[in-house]
């Protein structure tokens, strides 16, 4: 039998797993933890509330990351609220390089009541090429505006984010 998973996770249990539990947990938990250890390539929150109108305007921008042309990432976006006013048809949510490579949202408020709120998530998975990338999180609406609302911890909205990891 295999020493490691094909992720490299310790396997079997030892030959007394109830004598060696602890033991055993442990070394599963270490080893979980080693993995994900350099997952997360680059965050960036906003934690203020920020108007969008009909051009598409930053919302956050990650630092940048040099990447090796094979490295497969997940490049996430959320914010918990997404306000429309009664104008905004469509709104698009955007993430930019040093133009626009993906859209990874849009919200319609197709019932032209005056304002519906909705929360916003969108992530899309890639393997950019050799060398450094820097990524934004953009919105905006094609009539109208909207406000996105983010906050910090422990106020009414969580903070709105941008997240590049190893997929």
């Amino acid at each position: 039998m295999p020493a490691n998973t094909p992720r490299g996770f310790p396997y079997p249990l030892p030959a007394e797993p109830v004598a060696e539990g602890a033991q055993a947990i442990r070394n599963l938990a270490e080893a979980i933890d080693a993995k994900d250890a350099g997952r997360e390539l680059a965050y960036v929150e906003r934690t203020t509330a920020l108007t969008l109108g009909t051009s598409p305007t930053v919302i956050v921008t990650a630092p940048a990351i040099t990447l090796d042309g094979s490295t497969r990432v997940l490049i996430e976006f959320f914010a918990s609220a997404w306000n429309f006013t009664a104008t905004s048809a469509n709104s698009f949510l955007d993430l930019w390089e040093a133009a626009m490579i993906a859209r990874l949202a849009q919200l319609t408020n197709s019932t032209g009541a005056a304002a519906i709120v909705l929360p916003v998530y969108g992530r899309w998975y890639t393997t950019p090429t050799a060398g450094a990338h820097t990524y934004s999180a953009r919105g905006w609406a094609n009539t109208g505006s909207i406000t996105l609302q983010a906050g910090a911890a422990g106020s009414t909205y969580v903070p709105a984010f941008l997240r590049v990891s190893r997929a």
